[in-house]
């Protein structure tokens, strides 16, 4: 008796080739990547500490979900009566009796997706790109079994209330944002004494960095170099730049500056930290002498309406995204 292809037993899966490149190319140059950056952060720095820390996230996260990748892949053994599916994690055994129905639906970027239904109501959905072997999986698991088209609206359902989970993570983030501004707005007005205070002696004339004229990236940002600290600059950037941008300083000029305690720490006190090397800080007030180019009480209310700024643009981007979000729940 001749047995068709497919049909053996026991039918195991293949892992399709874009899994093996995965697993084998995709650490590798993820942390490689790694050290290229850490070495370009030792060499160069950064001017803000959350660009620092987004740059590295830029091979933590593809390693993290690459690992959640490996361990979650379901390596498939159909037998005479039973499908076993491994994971490095979990083994689960499946009956094929109790497999009731099936479907096959379209995910988004991902292709077909096999939909297996048991009589308990539990649910084994199987991608197509993680198998060379798909279409005998396919046909070794549902031999027998007819496809429901209720299973597919069922899964239709399903994932419509996925894109609706993931609207309302968008829209809780959006209202994070708006209570991120909030609380910045609470915290003025910002305190001398919570500041750094150093005494400087400016190094060369200040420069005045925009995106037209040098290709650099927004802020537009006001840079001081002081002899006392070679290689850091100081930055006054973003509200509170317009107040001292037409201040004229000259090297020599001996400065008392007001700088933000974090941002000191970070690029003089821990200048040999292996992961952030942060090259500027960020300045609030600026006197020569007894003149105030740049007092504290003029950055806090710039600051405080550039803010209120943000915030009247954030409301009326969550009231949009919250109508939206209302119209599909209520559809």
């Amino acid at each position: 008796m001749k047995v068709k292809p497919g049909t053996f037993r026991p039918f195991k899966s293949k892992v399709s080739i874009l899994y093996v490149v995965l697993a084998l190319l995709g650490p590798l140059l993820i942390l490689a990547g790694a050290v290229i950056m850490a070495m370009v952060s030792r060499e160069k720095g950064y001017e803000e500490i959350s660009i620092s820390l987004a740059v590295h996230l830029l091979w933590i996260l593809p390693l993290f979900f690459l690992a959640v990748a490996m361990l979650s892949y379901p390596a498939i053994t159909v037998m005479e009566d039973q499908a076993v599916v491994r994971t490095i994690l979990k083994h689960k055994q499946i009956p094929l009796k109790e497999v009731s129905a099936f479907t096959v639906v379209r995910k988004f970027r991902q292709g077909n997706a096999l939909i297996l239904e048991m009589r308990n109501g539990e649910r084994l959905k199987i991608m197509e790109w993680r198998y060379r072997n798909y279409g005998e999986l396919k046909q070794a698991l549902t031999a027998g079994i007819k496809m429901n088209p209720a299973l597919k609206a069922a899964m239709a359902e399903e994932q419509a209330k996925h894109f609706l989970l993931w609207a309302g993570l968008l829209f809780g983030v959006s209202l994070l944002f708006l209570l991120y501004i909030q609380l910045r707005l609470g915290a003025l007005p910002l305190e001398a004494r919570k500041l750094e205070h150093l005494r400087v002696v400016l190094a060369e004339k200040p420069i005045l960095l925009q995106e037209e004229e040098n290709g650099d990236t927004a802020p537009v940002r006001l840079v001081l170099k002081a002899r006392e600290y070679p290689g850091i600059e100081f930055h006054l950037k973003g509200a509170a730049l317009w107040p001292a941008r037409g201040v004229q300083l000259e090297p020599g000029d001996g400065l008392a500056l007001l700088a933000d305690k974090r941002d000191y720490y970070y690029a003089i006190v821990r200048k040999a930290h292996p992961f952030i090397r942060l090259k500027a800080i960020d300045i609030y007030a600026i006197n020569r002498g007894n003149q105030a180019i740049l007092a504290l009480e003029d950055y806090n209310v710039a600051l405080k309406a550039h803010l209120e700024y943000l915030s009247k643009q954030s409301l009326l981007a969550l009231a949009a995204a919250g109508l939206l979000f209302g119209c599909m729940v209520w559809k």
